[in-house]
């Protein structure tokens, strides 16, 4: 299949990713060959498997961090260090009207996030 991005190397020795249909290019802030490599090519095979992303997402994200993967929003909530729960507080909202709360991070359903609405407290 043919590769939809490409290397470009400034003289000033940064590498870009250029897309070469639409000519896009994005700085990879890399100076080493190596890596930009690596780059390149796990941008290409995105574009060649869409379907494969979610899952080697989730193999990095499980190797950072076991627990990240199955943490719900509920426990982010309940954590009393967590600065969202702060800020939430401030603003006299309550964390128990966030919708989509009981669901994982990770492997949120965006539908039902987006079809439930929060209630608005006038206190």
């Amino acid at each position: 299949m043919k590769q939809a991005f490409g290397l470009v190397w400034r003289p000033w020795g940064a590498c870009y990713l250029k897309h070469k249909i639409t000519g896009e290019q994005k700085s990879l802030k890399t100076s080493d060959k190596v890596e930009a490599q690596r780059i390149l090519q796990a941008h290409n095979e995105s574009e060649c498997q869409p379907h494969f992303n979610l899952s080697l997402a989730r193999v990095y994200l499980n190797g950072a961090d076991p627990k990240l993967t199955t943490r719900t929003w509920q426990e982010v909530m309940d954590d009393r260090r967590d600065p969202v729960r702060q800020a939430w507080s401030l603003f006299g909202c309550h964390w128990r009207f966030v919708p989509g709360r009981s669901g994982e991070i990770v492997n949120g359903n965006r539908s039902r996030m987006s079809s439930e609405a929060a209630p608005t407290s006038n206190s």
